[in-house]
């Protein structure tokens, strides 16, 4: 989408590459379903519901902005409703909408990583070690930069982490905290969360 506009006689022309808005946001925006079966914005996988609605690693077909308006997945779409971006204006419903990394990598993801660092069936995390990682927090929080608009907390505040704890923890900590505990950094799991830290730096 292309737009002009001038200013004391200087004309600039603008071109609208992308939409940054949150997963519930781009769901009213778009008018589509956030859970639930097909409530995935970029393929037309189906979730299964348990105690919330699972999506499995199986990629389902990927949506486009064509199959988005030609409604080829019906379920994907709150009836009879239509996005006013999608009467009025000539985006991609699908292309223009990249992935929220705040409820998909930060609260997602990295919330689930944590979960499984401190689950002792899993990893064998001890209270020693999750004390060495407090510490290791603790230290950071107080020499952190004021650039951070917030500083990280300790695993005791584990349930009100926000966002950019999490985002904090990924970028930043993982690779060192999690390195400090050998039994981790051997296993199976730290080459994947390196990986995963890495991709998304």
């Amino acid at each position: 989408m292309e737009g002009k506009f001038s200013v004391q006689n200087r004309h600039f022309k603008i071109k609208m590459g992308c939409w940054i808005v949150d997963l519930p946001a781009q769901v009213d925006l778009k008018c589509v379903k956030l859970l639930g079966y097909n409530g995935c914005v970029k393929c037309n996988t189906r979730g299964k519901v348990y105690k919330s609605t699972v999506y499995y690693p199986e990629i389902g077909e990927l949506r486009t902005d064509n199959t988005f308006k030609r409604r080829e997945d019906p379920l994907h779409h709150k009836p009879d409703k239509r996005s006013i971006l999608e009467e009025k204006l000539d985006i991609g419903m699908v292309s223009s909408f990249p992935i929220d990394a705040l409820h998909n990598v930060d609260e997602g993801v990295t919330q689930k990583i944590i979960d499984l660092v401190l689950d002792d069936e899993v990893v064998g995390i001890t209270a020693v070690d999750k004390k060495e990682i407090n510490t290791a927090i603790c230290l950071a929080a107080a020499t952190q930069p004021k650039e951070f608009n917030r500083k990280i907390r300790s695993l005791d505040f584990l349930t009100f982490w926000k966002a950019v704890e999490y985002r904090t923890f990924l970028l930043y900590l993982l690779p060192v905290v999690l390195s400090k505990i050998s039994h981790l950094s051997e296993g199976k799991y730290f080459s994947l969360f390196l990986k995963l830290s890495l991709a998304i730096r």
